[in-house]
């Protein structure tokens, strides 16, 4: 009764921390939702254990380890086109995103490429989606609100300072600096971002079905945080995560991320990935 919800600040994250002792062998959490007496109901069948309870993370056991990709260096940049048809991708490992909550397989697939030159970190994505919208127009706009990719940069991999970039099916950008997790989040801050995105299908049109959309991103180095070396150097590690916002049927918010998360946090600095400059 200490913090009931009239209390509670919108839009921070509040950690409510508990020390439990784990048992001999790896459980797992069952999370329910009340209103008064009444147990909320479950919408997503694929998560309901029975009596409108979900089935929460596993605990206990070791923490999956965190996943790597080697990032190639490019001679010739790929153009800004939002077509993922250069020699520059055709080089770049793909890698399917999961779900970020629980590391599942997804039904609608997200894959994402890297490279990167002497100055510019480069990100492709290609996005399957039957319906592609949104309908903030505005630089900075919460974007992260609709459907929407995104990167976030750890450069040191001190797991504080970081950098969040994200492109929406409009080629709206967001752009922002923390000092540290969750916290001080700058607006201010230019990334120096480019992007381009192409649309397969009809956007802002829910009557047809599309086919999804790609993303090109150029990142300069000059602009992140706390970047240990321009260009970086063969073998230097950073922290960085991949993710997806969709909304199914414009209603249902599924993540995806590189690194599963195991928390409903894309901020969990802890289960980002390592990015290894080849």
């Amino acid at each position: 009764g200490a913090a009931p919800l009239e209390t509670w600040p919108v839009g921070k994250v509040l950690e409510d921390v508990h020390t439990v002792a784990m048992p001999g062998s790896p459980g797992r959490v069952v999370l329910g939702f009340w209103r008064d007496d009444e147990r909320l109901a479950v919408d997503d069948p694929r998560v309901q254990l029975g009596a409108n309870r979900v089935r929460g993370p596993l605990l206990g056991g070791e923490p999956p380890a965190l996943p790597e990709y080697i990032v190639t260096r490019v001679k010739k940049a790929p153009v800004l086109d939002g077509v993922l048809d250069d020699e520059a991708w055709k080089g770049a490992k793909p890698v399917t995103l999961v779900g970020s909550f629980d590391g599942r397989p997804l039904r609608l697939r997200t894959q994402a490429r890297l490279v990167y030159d002497d100055a510019h970190l480069y990100v492709a994505f290609d996005v399957e989606d039957p319906d592609v919208w949104g309908t903030m127009r505005n630089r900075d706009d919460s974007i992260y609100e609709q459907e929407v990719v995104e990167v976030f940069l750890d450069a040191n991999a001190d797991g504080r300072t970081y950098n969040e970039l994200q492109v929406s099916p409009h080629n709206i950008l967001f752009d922002a600096y923390f000092p540290a997790r969750r916290q001080g989040m700058d607006l201010s801050w230019d990334s120096g971002m480019k992007t381009a995105v192409k649309v397969r299908g009809t956007l802002d049109d829910a009557s047809d079905r599309d086919e999804g959309w790609s993303v090109e991103m150029a990142i300069p180095f000059k602009n992140l945080a706390q970047v240990p070396h321009i260009p970086p150097e063969p073998g230097e590690r950073w922290r960085f995560n991949l993710y997806r916002l969709e909304h199914h049927d414009r209603r249902q918010v599924e993540g995806q991320a590189f690194s599963p998360l195991f928390i409903g946090d894309f901020h969990a600095l802890p289960r980002f990935a390592w990015l290894i400059f080849q």
